[in-house]
């Protein structure tokens, strides 16, 4: 499933529209921050999936 934070990638090109990049731009973001990105799915038609960011704590 890593390959759903590349540019332009579309798993299904015939119910959703844009351009394929939200993902890689969430992934580069939180990267950047110190993050981790990630999607969880138990890759069952209909059943959807779980995407989740984790960022450090500030240290202030």
């Amino acid at each position: 499933m890593a390959s759903l934070f590349n540019k332009f990638t579309r798993l299904d090109t015939l119910k959703a529209e844009g351009h394929g990049l939200g993902l890689s731009i969430v992934k580069r973001i939180v990267e950047k921050l110190n993050g981790e990105v990630g999607v969880e799915s138990k890759n069952t038609p209909g059943e959807g999936s779980t995407f989740y960011f984790i960022l450090p704590i500030a240290q202030s």
